[in-house]
């Protein structure tokens, strides 16, 4: 198992490096950090739109509106005052996750040396 992982790492280090050194070779090295943050940031959008959408959906009556996709706002303001506290807790959980898997990708090159 540790050599799939050593593998692996050394298969990204290279894939990593790669990439970076194409961006500096364009001399757009804060582009390719712009583009991770902007990944990131379409990841919290849809993967908070999922937690409000499930949510919205326990409610019998939103059955009809399974098929359609609603607005971020409207998910928000058809969320029972009951479900409030689960809404939020697995909101923050979605967040904190993708917050870790952002620090591990920016702190990568530090762990790695690249």
């Amino acid at each position: 198992m540790q050599e799939v992982i050593s593998e692996t790492h050394a298969v990204l280090k290279s894939i990593v490096l790669k990439v970076v050194d194409a961006y500096a070779l364009i001399g757009d090295v804060s582009g390719f950090a712009k583009k991770i943050q902007s990944f990131f940031m379409q990841e919290v959008i849809s993967e908070t739109h999922a937690v409000l959408k499930s949510i919205v959906l326990k409610d019998l009556e939103a059955a009809e509106i399974q098929s359609t996709r609603l607005a971020y706002n409207d998910l928000c303001t058809r969320i029972p005052e009951s479900e409030f506290r689960n809404c939020l807790l697995a909101t923050l959980s979605v967040l904190f996750k993708l917050m870790c898997s952002y620090y591990s990708i920016m702190n990568f090159h530090l762990e790695y040396q690249v």
